[in-house]
């Protein structure tokens, strides 16, 4: 895999959101399902960044064409989403880490 661009959307399932803010140093993570940071995320600024995991397939395909999409979630997360992410991603795991790297322009077929 190569480097991700500079500017990547990320996107973290609650578990792992605060992990990805501290390791990644950005503070303009989506989280899947916020859960237990529900209070965080219901200020104004941060609103927009809470994702349903329903609309999480909708939210990477409407912006694959912008941005890297880089989705970290726990393995169990993955298997648990319905519908499933888009095809396409390159997918790595570690531990029960999963990483899922969408280019910025689909891939073909």
């Amino acid at each position: 895999m190569t480097p991700p661009a500079p500017d990547p959307i990320i996107v973290a399932d609650a578990p792992l959101a605060g992990t990805a803010v501290w390791t990644l140093a950005r503070d303009d993570v989506y989280v899947v399902d916020a859960s237990e940071l529900s209070y965080g995320m219901s200020y104004p600024e941060a609103r927009y960044r809470d994702l349903a995991p329903r609309t999480l397939a909708d939210f990477v395909e409407s912006n694959r064409g912008r941005a890297e999409i880089l989705v970290i979630l726990k393995n169990d997360t993955e298997r648990r989403l319905a519908p499933p992410l888009p095809a396409g991603a390159d997918r790595s795991q570690h531990g029960f880490v999963v990483l899922l790297r969408f280019p910025r322009t689909p891939h073909d077929g």
